[in-house]
């Protein structure tokens, strides 16, 4: 059953008391679930919202895990509080990324192009020309522009209409939804490695070394709710390269050939099972990055970027 702390303000009494319940109403765990307060601090009433993170939550999160081993109950933890992943520790440069884009028409003289201002935060990352308007175009006639520097953009000689395409990357602004108190902050980029990283350093460490060995049989995310979050930064360069835009570090080739040309020598045309577990022995990607192990045995025992438990036996 999923099992709600709001604020965090919880009590050893009562945590006990409500596992104890669990138990003899035959619940054979809960997935345990921080979010926003109910209610502010009152002295008067007893209510005290401890950080989320703090030495005295995560002193209840390893009472919450000794005690369900204690009555036979399987605990399973979110990483992080509210949804989706993120908090007070994502930078900007680490947080939920997408891309934007804008249209303009030119005529046919035009050789320069007036950089545009980006929104704050923003940052321009591409440009098109080709012939047409904004109502019709001609999508085989469109080529890259140079847009390094930090004049204008020098335009190729065309003929007839033309438009221009600007792309734009910017972060989104999402902000972590139902967030428990100490854990608000900006949503990550999902795509980003050093991102989820930071997020499983600050967040999933600390909640693991609570809960302590064999405390957690699973973690997980409570919603995959970024809204907008369609880009990062790399995402470009990845696709340019003919990688598929789903690698994330540990490289997923899915064939022998890519836009850019056939695969280099040493990597395998079969794509392997998704591992955060990077192996030495294993041979390069494209990208020259070690691939990810696949027999089922790192699967189940070396998934996971940290020492994450491996599930409890109970019987």
């Amino acid at each position: 059953m999923r099992w709600w702390w709001f604020g965090p303000s919880v009590t050893t009494v009562e945590l006990e008391a409500e596992m104890r319940r669990m138990r003899e109403g035959g619940i054979g765990g809960f997935e345990l679930a921080v979010v926003y307060p109910m209610a502010l601090d009152d002295p008067a009433r007893g209510i005290r919202n401890e950080r989320y993170l703090s030495r005295e939550f995560l002193e209840k999160v390893g009472f919450t895990s000794r005690k369900a081993r204690e009555l036979g109950l399987r605990m399973d933890v979110t990483i992080g509080s509210g949804w989706s992943y993120g908090g007070p520790y994502i930078t900007p440069d680490l947080a939920a990324t997408r891309l934007r884009s804008d249209r303009r028409e030119i005529t046919p003289d035009r050789t320069s192009l007036a950089r545009p201002v980006p929104y704050e935060g923003d940052r321009l990352i591409a440009a098109f020309v080709g012939r047409g308007s904004l109502a019709e175009v001609d999508p085989t006639t469109f080529r890259e522009l140079d847009v390094s520097g930090a004049g204008t953009i020098p335009l190729p000689p065309g003929q007839g209409p033309r438009l221009v395409l600007l792309y734009f990357s910017g972060q989104t602004g999402q902000l972590v939804k139902r967030a428990a108190v100490g854990a608000e902050g900006y949503v990550l980029d999902h795509y980003q490695r050093a991102a989820l990283e930071t997020h499983l350093r600050e967040a999933g460490d600390k909640l693991l070394a609570a809960a302590g060995t064999g405390g957690v049989h699973a973690a997980f995310c409570d919603s995959l709710e970024v809204y907008g979050g369609d880009w990062t930064a790399d995402m470009l360069g990845e696709s340019r390269s003919g990688v598929a835009t789903t690698c994330a570090g540990c490289c997923r080739c899915s064939s022998t050939t890519s836009a850019s040309g056939p695969r280099p020598s040493g990597a395998t045309s079969a794509a392997p099972s998704p591992s955060f577990t990077r192996s030495a022995s294993s041979p390069p990607c494209a990208r020259g990055r070690p691939r990810a192990r696949s027999s089922s045995a790192s699967r189940t025992t070396e998934s996971r970027p940290r020492p994450w438990p491996a599930p409890a036996t109970r019987t």
